[in-house]
């Protein structure tokens, strides 16, 4: 599964224990693996009547991969990085930067 795999790619088991909270480690995992329910292209492939398009930009299905590019989050993308361009890599690098905007931009927290 190419996105496990780039997704992992970077692992640091250092960086992964500053998550200590289970429940924020497990939706980064589920980020990773491309199985979170907080992805609408996900929920369509358990729910075929739900949509799989993005609520936010409503220009492709919200797979992780368009999550991390979205037009609509670049702003956040922003704030919360540095910059606009994130790469799978980024969720096993920068895993509480990936928590702050999976809470910000899935979770609906500020």
């Amino acid at each position: 599964h190419d996105i496990v795999k780039n997704s992992y790619k970077h692992i640091s088991l250092k960086r992964d224990e500053l998550l200590t909270c289970r429940k924020d480690a497990a939706l980064v995992a589920q980020l990773r693996s491309g199985h979170c329910r907080h992805l609408a292209a996900y929920n369509h492939r358990i729910d075929n009547t739900k949509s799989p398009t993005c609520s936010k930009c409503e220009e492709e299905d919200e797979t992780v991969t368009h999550w991390l590019k979205c037009p609509a989050t670049i702003m956040k993308r922003i704030s919360i990085f540095g910059y606009a361009n994130i790469s799978l890599g980024t969720l096993t690098q920068h895993p509480e930067k990936v928590l702050t905007f999976a809470k910000a931009t899935l979770l609906g927290s500020p």
